[in-house]
């Protein structure tokens, strides 16, 4: 996925972190060389899901931002050098205003 912006809609709390949505991940993948690039995460519960079953070779993420509410970043069965760079979560980012 290159270039894109995913915003969940406004989690159900009244302020953070009390009681968000629990939507499924944001972005999932299975396969070979997976890239998530240039992407704004905007209040997902959970952001990126490489860790199904299958996720062999080299996932690489780079200028990924946002502010997943639960897990940024979920990578697990590679058995290849994957990379995160320049990678940022900020909670000041947060949709819906910071209590």
């Amino acid at each position: 996925m290159r270039g894109g912006l995913d915003r969940v809609p406004r989690p159900v709390c009244p302020s953070l972190p009390a009681n968000p949505a629990r939507y499924p991940w944001a972005i999932q993948g299975t396969g070979a060389n997976l890239c998530v690039e240039n992407v704004n995460l905007m209040n997902p519960y959970k952001g990126i899901d490489f860790g199904l079953s299958g996720v062999r070779k080299a996932p690489d993420h780079r200028r990924v931002n946002g502010f997943p509410l639960h897990v940024g970043i979920k990578i697990d069965q590679c058995a290849d050098t994957g990379r995160i760079l320049d990678v940022h979560f900020h909670p000041a980012m947060w949709q819906g205003g910071a209590p």
